[in-house]
Protein backbone atom coordinates (compact mmCIF):
# COMPACT_ATOMS: atom_id res chain seq x y z
CA UNK A 1 0.00 0.00 0.00
CA UNK A 2 1.72 3.25 -0.97
CA UNK A 3 -0.06 6.79 0.31
CA UNK A 4 0.06 10.04 -1.15
CA UNK A 5 2.04 12.25 0.65
CA UNK A 6 1.37 15.72 -1.10
CA UNK A 7 0.56 17.75 -3.94
CA UNK A 8 2.89 20.12 -5.33
CA UNK A 9 3.07 21.62 -8.78
CA UNK A 10 0.71 19.08 -9.84
CA UNK A 11 2.78 16.27 -8.76
CA UNK A 12 2.07 13.56 -6.52
CA UNK A 13 4.49 12.32 -3.58
CA UNK A 14 4.24 8.39 -3.31
CA UNK A 15 5.54 7.14 0.08
CA UNK A 16 5.69 3.48 1.03
CA UNK A 17 4.76 1.69 4.27
CA UNK A 18 8.15 3.32 6.15
CA UNK A 19 7.35 6.95 4.96
CA UNK A 20 10.25 6.66 2.86
CA UNK A 21 9.50 8.52 -0.97
CA UNK A 22 8.57 5.64 -3.38
CA UNK A 23 8.60 8.24 -6.17
CA UNK A 24 5.84 10.66 -7.95
CA UNK A 25 2.96 10.68 -9.97
CA UNK A 26 2.70 13.24 -12.44
CA UNK A 27 -0.79 15.05 -12.84
CA UNK A 28 -3.72 13.71 -10.91
CA UNK A 29 -4.35 10.34 -11.66
CA UNK A 30 -8.10 9.27 -11.93
CA UNK A 31 -9.49 5.45 -11.05
CA UNK A 32 -8.36 2.98 -13.59
CA UNK A 33 -5.50 5.14 -15.36
CA UNK A 34 -1.90 3.81 -16.14
CA UNK A 35 1.00 5.66 -14.05
CA UNK A 36 4.24 5.44 -14.09
CA UNK A 37 5.65 6.12 -10.71
CA UNK A 38 8.83 8.95 -11.87
CA UNK A 39 11.76 9.54 -10.14
CA UNK A 40 11.68 13.21 -10.58
CA UNK A 41 12.58 13.54 -6.79
CA UNK A 42 12.47 17.23 -5.33
CA UNK A 43 15.84 18.11 -3.21
CA UNK A 44 13.68 17.87 -0.22
CA UNK A 45 13.98 13.78 -0.54
CA UNK A 46 17.54 12.94 -0.43
CA UNK A 47 17.30 9.66 -1.25
CA UNK A 48 16.80 8.13 -4.81
CA UNK A 49 15.95 5.02 -5.39
CA UNK A 50 15.20 4.41 -9.26
CA UNK A 51 14.56 0.97 -8.83
CA UNK A 52 11.62 0.89 -7.31
CA UNK A 53 10.31 3.36 -10.90
CA UNK A 54 7.66 1.38 -12.48
CA UNK A 55 3.99 1.23 -13.97
CA UNK A 56 1.02 0.36 -12.22
CA UNK A 57 -2.74 0.78 -12.03
CA UNK A 58 -4.40 3.21 -9.60
CA UNK A 59 -6.94 1.12 -7.75
CA UNK A 60 -9.15 3.90 -6.13
CA UNK A 61 -12.46 5.06 -5.31
CA UNK A 62 -12.31 8.54 -5.50
CA UNK A 63 -11.58 9.74 -8.90
CA UNK A 64 -11.14 13.55 -8.53
CA UNK A 65 -9.65 15.64 -5.66
CA UNK A 66 -7.77 12.47 -3.73
CA UNK A 67 -7.09 14.49 -0.43
CA UNK A 68 -3.62 13.96 0.80
CA UNK A 69 -3.24 10.96 2.28
CA UNK A 70 -5.10 8.67 0.47
CA UNK A 71 -4.24 5.30 0.46
CA UNK A 72 -3.53 3.83 -3.33
CA UNK A 73 -2.65 0.59 -4.56
CA UNK A 74 -0.59 0.11 -7.52
CA UNK A 75 -0.84 -3.14 -9.13
CA UNK A 76 2.13 -5.16 -10.70
CA UNK A 77 2.97 -4.30 -14.12
CA UNK A 78 1.22 -7.64 -16.07
CA UNK A 79 4.28 -9.74 -17.24
CA UNK A 80 5.10 -9.92 -20.68
CA UNK A 81 4.13 -12.88 -22.26
CA UNK A 82 6.89 -15.12 -23.21
CA UNK A 83 6.69 -16.11 -27.17
CA UNK A 84 8.25 -19.41 -27.52
CA UNK A 85 7.89 -21.07 -30.58
CA UNK A 86 5.79 -23.71 -30.91
CA UNK A 87 3.47 -22.81 -27.64
CA UNK A 88 0.13 -22.33 -28.26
Amino acid sequence: MLVISRRKSECLFVLDKQGKLFGTIKAMPRTGDHVRIGINIPKEFPIVRPELTDHGTLDIEEQINLPIGTPIRLLPRPAREATQPGVS
